[in-house]
């Protein structure tokens, strides 16, 4: 299988997206661009997996500040965040925790593998909130 790249950065508000194809970033071309965009003064650029999800580094020196969760995608640690989508159509996906750069959600496979102690975490905690308001609601009547 092929992977392609894409490459995500922002001019103020507006996120952009470029892609690639290629099974590395390098070969891609994917790189090269992101340095071109940083190089003419963007600071937020991101390379992204398409297709491919990559597990977290083996290497203890890039353990992640407590709360973030791996992003197969984005080959970083992120601090997801709980967010919709809106899609060409107008319609909105309803509310996950999702990564802020490439916006999978930790419903996918591969963000549930890699993340599956946090992920259990800030379920149990959004299904208690429910609870709780819930709970509030029915004391108000």
């Amino acid at each position: 299988m092929v992977n392609g790249w894409k490459v995500i950065w922002f001019d103020g508000d507006k996120k952009l997206v470029r892609k690639f194809e290629g099974d590395s970033p390098r070969e891609s071309g994917a790189v090269d661009f992101g340095k071109r965009l940083q190089a003419s003064g963007h600071n937020r650029v991101h390379i992204v997996s398409q297709r491919k999800a990559f597990a977290p580094p083996q290497d203890k020196r890039q353990a992640p500040e407590r709360g973030m969760l791996w992003c197969p995608y984005c080959l970083k640690w992120r601090n997801f965040v709980e967010t919709s989508i809106q899609g060409q159509d107008g319609t909105r996906s309803p509310i996950q925790w999702r990564c802020p750069i490439c916006t999978i959600s930790v419903n996918n496979f591969y963000v549930r593998r890699h993340n599956l102690d946090m992920v259990l975490r800030f379920e149990g905690r959004a299904e208690m909130q429910s609870e709780n308001l819930i709970r509030r609601k029915l004391r108000g009547r």
